[in-house]
């Protein structure tokens, strides 16, 4: 698996990132994609990432 792929779309090029989102305390990884630029403190926007940032802090999570 790469990190980025790249997509050519309507004669524009996307770039694709895949990241990894771990909680520190129990080791459940978080996985998700986005086109957005690559912002290292962006955990990623599912409902349950979410609520367990919101329930252990954001400071227990590290993104790779």
């Amino acid at each position: 698996m790469r990190d980025i792929d790249i997509l050519y779309i309507d004669k524009q090029f996307y770039s694709m990132f895949i990241y990894k989102t771990t909680n520190k305390i129990n080791n459940k990884i978080y996985i998700g994609q986005t086109c957005k630029n690559e912002n290292i403190e962006y955990f990623g926007s599912g409902y349950i990432l979410n609520k367990a940032i919101k329930k252990y802090g954001k400071d227990n999570f590290y993104r790779e």
